[in-house]
């Protein structure tokens, strides 16, 4: 039985002619008729059962590209050859989609020299259809997100179809400690729903364990009681009951409390006073 067709993280030192070879190796799958083959293919072109046969080597090098975060053979080719990243900042952002944690490190680094340029790139490749590309935005934001994207990765912690994205995007909205300045959001009310709905236990559970640092604030403890009770899986509602006990948020927790107070706080002083209104005539 042939080996499952699976495409890695790019190793320190990658070699092209290993990537050529998988560049064969996919068309030859596609040719053959291997399913995820063709779901890799249709990715980036529209593949049927007819005309498969006519598939050539380049699209599938640039497909193998598209799979490491690439535009393009080139581009690939150019990062394998001497570490080379493109310079436009939408290039860059779809980079941070790349399977591999160094490509995706050196197009944030780069994308961060750009300034306002990278950031709004950035911005943006929240939006991008692609959740690989849309999850490295998010955590790109980690360190650099403003204001003006806070209703953005809200949203997306909210409503994101995939649940990888969904969490790094309320990772990236509630870690005040790597941002420039701590952002005036709270994101109690996404922990609170995703502690109850979220259809993964391990998921469920983590929400619980970030409400068991907050169990004084409204609505923590009527919450963890009901999960201790009634969440179907114990090893949720053991965390509830463990949460109910705490006393006090750990160190980590209490600066990112402390941090999210003083951001409200620095919100507060800076938007004007509403003036009363003007006396009935």
């Amino acid at each position: 039985m042939p080996r499952a067709l699976r495409f890695r993280p790019l190793p320190e030192r990658p070699s092209l002619e290993q990537l050529k070879r998988q560049a064969k190796e996919l068309l030859g799958r596609l040719h053959q008729g291997d399913p995820r083959a063709h779901r890799l293919c249709s990715r980036c072109f529209r593949v049927t059962l007819e005309d498969r046969a006519a598939f050539k080597l380049t699209q599938a090098q640039l497909v193998l590209a598209r799979e490491h975060g690439f535009r393009s053979w080139p581009q690939l080719a150019a990062w394998v050859a001497d570490r080379t990243l493109p310079t436009d900042p939408t290039q860059l952002v779809r980079i941070l989609g790349s399977r591999t944690r160094r490509v995706r490190a050196a197009a944030g680094v780069r994308l961060e020299s750009l300034g306002k340029a990278g950031v709004a790139a950035a911005v943006a490749g929240l939006s991008d259809p692609d959740p690989r590309v849309r999850c490295g935005a998010a955590d790109f934001m980690d360190h650099h997100a403003g204001e003006d994207c806070v209703e953005k990765l809200r949203d997306m912690a909210l409503h994101d179809p995939v649940p990888y994205v969904r969490d790094v995007a309320l990772h990236a909205l509630g870690c005040q400690r790597c941002k420039p300045e701590p952002l005036a959001v709270d994101p109690l009310d996404i922990l609170l729903l995703r502690a109850k709905t979220e259809t993964s236990w391990k998921r469920r559970r983590g929400a619980v364990w970030s409400l068991a640092q907050r169990n004084t604030d409204p609505g923590v403890k009527e919450a963890l009681e009901s999960l201790a009770a009634h969440d179907p899986d114990p090893r949720v509602a053991d965390a509830a009951r463990g949460g109910l006990t705490r006393k006090r948020p750990g160190p980590a927790h209490e600066r990112e409390n402390k941090l999210r107070r003083l951001a409200f706080e620095r919100a507060a002083q800076r938007t004007p006073a509403t003036p009363p209104p003007p006396p009935n005539p």
